[in-house]
């Protein structure tokens, strides 16, 4: 039940995200007579956002576009029709983002042109993020309503990348697994790697008469 003077109510709200968006830019040309496409952008702390439909719970903040078409980004290309525009992007050592396309079957193929693939993303990563209370105070850009801005609260959810040396001593074992379950071990594995699941164990269940093994 509300109370005056114990509710507040903050009208125009808007969320605000650590980063600056940049414009798009040409990331290279497409092969039809390619499997498997892929390309590095070559800009480093490219920004990452959550997204519970990824396994990893996050996304690249880009946004790809082949011709006049925005492509879909997905965990992976295994499950991706022959028709799918889906594209996948994933951080090097480096820090680099690489996108990867389809071969056909899984995943379409990128259309043959010359400089036809774009992207554009946003920048902006690390703990660097998380600002104090009151450190937004105007917009970017100049906007004729907009006097100014006030941050009630600090922000949250920025972080550092998992240095190179820790994440190979620390990579989920998920890894070993390709992406295929083939041991019994491998399905709690794979069912870890996805971001909601804190803790995973795979067992053989009877098979009853069956003719293929069962997995709880």
């Amino acid at each position: 039940r509300l109370h005056p003077g114990n509710t507040v109510v903050r009208a125009n709200v808007a969320m605000a995200g650590h980063g600056e968006g940049k414009p798009a830019k040409i990331l290279g040309s497409g092969d039809a007579t390619r499997s498997f496409q892929d390309f590095t952008l070559a800009e480093k702390d490219v920004a990452f956002i959550a997204d519970s439909a990824m396994a990893a719970g996050v996304a690249a903040a880009i946004e790809v576009k082949v011709g006049e078409q925005a492509w879909q980004q997905v965990s992976a290309l295994d499950d991706s029709e022959p028709t799918d525009a889906h594209y996948t992007a994933r951080l090097s050592e480096q820090g680099h983002v690489q996108i990867a396309f389809g071969d056909g079957q899984h995943g379409r193929r990128l259309p043959t042109g010359s400089s036809n693939i774009r992207v554009s993303y946003r920048s902006g990563a690390g703990l660097g993020g998380n600002l104090a209370a009151g450190s937004l105070e105007k917009p970017v850009k100049p906007h004729v309503l907009i006097d100014k801005v006030r941050q009630p609260v600090a922000a949250s959810g920025g972080n550092d990348r998992e240095p190179v040396a820790s994440l190979r001593s620390n990579a989920p074992a998920a890894l070993f697994t390709l992406e295929r379950a083939v041991s019994v071990e491998d399905y709690g594995r794979l069912a870890e790697r996805n971001s909601s699941v804190w803790q995973a164990r795979a067992l053989r269940l009877p098979n009853q008469g069956a003719q293929q093994e069962r997995i709880r």
